[in-house]
């Protein structure tokens, strides 16, 4: 029977070690996340092909967008918010359950703090929504391109 998975439920993470050998940090101000996942459309009609529009799937763009509290002084806003204005790359997990949790799944990737609004909403706490998008600056430990993942936790 497949398991409804709940956002509450989810974690996102960012890796306070190395690529081989990560330590994944809870973000625990993090309110929404959304990962994207989306091909780009390329053209591929031919006459073969009737009078209907083809396409193929090119490059696929993946990103993250969480909103955070904004909470100076706590471990993992201060991180994001100085890989950010230092333009550092970050390693990030989106987990649809506890990382360490056998069956846990979710993208992993190297990238880069894009955005980082603060919003002052007159009748709300102050919250940031940002964006992480991968990199070519996410070299691992090996200098090899760390390229995203989508991951399943299985020891």
């Amino acid at each position: 029977m497949a398991t409804t998975h709940t956002g509450c439920a989810s974690f996102a993470y960012y890796n306070s070690g190395t690529e081989d050998s990560p330590t994944w940090v809870p973000i625990p101000m993090a309110q929404d996340a959304t990962v994207n996942s989306e091909a780009s459309e390329l053209e591929a009609s031919t006459r073969e092909g009737g009078c209907f529009k083809l396409s193929a799937s090119g490059l696929i763009a993946v990103s993250a967008d969480m909103s955070l509290l904004y909470q100076p002084g706590e471990t993992a806003f201060d991180f994001l918010r100085a890989a950010h204005l230092a333009k550092t790359t970050v390693s990030v997990a989106f987990m649809d359950g506890a990382i360490a949790t056998v069956g846990s799944e979710g993208m992993w990737f190297v990238g880069e703090v894009f955005a980082f609004p603060v919003e002052q909403p007159l009748d709300g706490v102050l919250v940031t929504a940002m964006t992480i998008k991968p990199t070519n600056n996410a070299a691992g430990t090996a200098g090899a391109l760390v390229i995203p993942t989508w991951n399943e936790t299985t020891v």
